[in-house]
């Protein structure tokens, strides 16, 4: 049955400088196994005319892997259709080689190196590891020396010889020890074939089936070392790739730890920087502390100063206005005395009837004057002594609420002697008083 072909995407054929397209090519033939190979040449008449191939060959698939990549592999190149069908499946492929290396940073060398790895424990061939370095411009530069590393498995699997520009790795062949048991079994055989010729010429019938008994015996347990063998390769097969998976964590872990003491180095530096920075910035501070102490030195200087300056500017209007208070009080006795002295002796020629009947009722007016007058001298007494609490209270609340200025800036001028409201001047009254002495009787 011919492959059916899709509307895929096209790629551009790839060359590598170095490296024969034959080569390369081989290795995309590769990818398929020989039946798969077949199915899809089966519409490709003009490549198959081109080499020693017959198409009877193909469709019965009649024909080794080996011989279809060596007779297609330089043809190849000339027929696109065959050969972006190959570069599609190798695409395909190159799935498994992002899976080795998931978590892997995009580091080409590390790929390949894990990309060995897998070929060694043979989860990929060396015609897909090939093919990727082929279709990616970064791994042209290494493409001749993994021909050079795997060379013999690429021969012995392509059926190609690679040209003497390539130097190939020396083939090192441990003799294992299944093919230690063959040898030994052939050698077995060829004693066998001896002696069943010298038992033909001795017609010694009973010791060849002896002989044959014992090759019976050695096959039996040839076959079952076999069993044994492949048991313990199946399991060296496991723990190699289970090895090699670790070996993988251990290389990420060591990038990991190597970035992290990296960036701790960094951090270092960058805290010893920071560490200068906060000495300065110490520094700063304790001459700012300083400077602090020495201002709240001077301000609680100051504000001493001001109560010792508040208090005596206190003491002084206090004296002060005592004195003033007591001169007005005084001033004010003496008044309120002569006014009494005035009233008594009206008092008394009233009693006494010395005054004319005619102005008694004039001296009463005048004596409920000099009555009234007292009485208002006494409340503007009282007055002015409320008045004088309050202005020294007021003064007192001025020097407290006056904490930026100098005590001496404030001036205190002296209490006025407050006149009585009323018109009339008591000297006057007094004098009247005098020039309307009453008549004796």
């Amino acid at each position: 049955m011919a492959r059916k072909r899709k509307e895929n995407k096209r790629y551009p054929y790839i060359s590598v400088k170095g490296t024969a397209n034959q080569y390369l090519d081989a290795c995309l033939l590769s990818l398929l196994d020989g039946p798969a190979l077949c199915k899809s040449l089966v519409d490709e008449k003009a490549l198959i005319s081109k080499t020693n191939l017959s198409l009877t060959q193909i469709l019965k698939q009649n024909v080794s892997k080996k011989d279809l990549v060596r007779e297609l592999s330089p043809y190849l190149s000339e027929h696109y259709t065959m050969y972006n069908f190959l570069v599609q499946v190798a695409h395909g492929r190159f799935q498994l080689i992002e899976e080795i290396n998931e978590g892997e940073e995009d580091n080409l060398v590390l790929w390949m190196e894990n990309i060995e790895d897998a070929i060694k424990y043979e989860q990929i061939t060396i015609f897909t590891y090939i093919n990727w370095l082929r279709f990616d411009p970064r791994g042209h530069q290494y493409l001749k020396q993994v021909f050079e590393k795997y060379g013999h498995e690429f021969e012995q699997e392509t059926g190609l010889i690679l040209s003497d520009d390539f130097q190939l790795e020396e083939l090192v062949v441990e003799k294992s020890e299944e093919e230690s048991i063959d040898a030994e079994i052939n050698r077995v055989i060829q004693q066998l074939q001896s002696i069943k010729a010298e038992l033909s010429k001795e017609n010694l019938k009973h010791q060849y089936e002896e002989v044959l008994e014992q090759n019976k015996l050695l096959l039996d347990s040839n076959k079952s070392l076999h069993d044994e063998i492949k048991t313990l390769k199946d399991q060296v097969k496991s723990k190699e790739q289970v090895t090699a998976k670790k070996d993988r964590d251990f290389n990420k872990l060591k990038k990991e730890f190597d970035s992290a003491t990296k960036k701790l180095d960094k951090s270092m530096k960058e805290a010893g920087q920071l560490g200068g920075e906060v000495g300065k910035l110490r520094q700063k501070v304790d001459e700012v502390t300083k400077q602090m102490h020495q201002f709240e030195s001077e301000v609680k200087r100051y504000k001493e100063e001001r109560e010792i300056l508040k208090s005596q500017v206190e003491e002084r209007l206090t004296q002060q206005w005592s004195l003033e208070r007591a001169a007005l009080k005084d001033d004010y006795q003496r008044d309120i005395y002569k006014l009494q002295i005035q009233n008594q002796a009206l008092q008394a020629q009233v009693e006494n009837g010395v005054l004319n009947y005619s102005k008694q009722d004039e001296y009463e007016n005048e004596i409920d004057i000099l009555r009234k007058q007292i009485s208002l001298y006494t409340q503007q007494l009282k007055k002015l002594e409320e008045e004088s609490q309050k202005e020294i209270a007021k003064l007192r609340k001025q020097l407290d609420n006056s904490a930026e200025q100098p005590a001496s800036s404030h001036v205190v001028e002296p209490l006025k002697k407050q006149e009585p409201e009323d018109d009339f001047d008591l000297d006057d009254i007094l004098g009247e008083l005098e020039e309307n002495e009453p008549t004796p009787i």
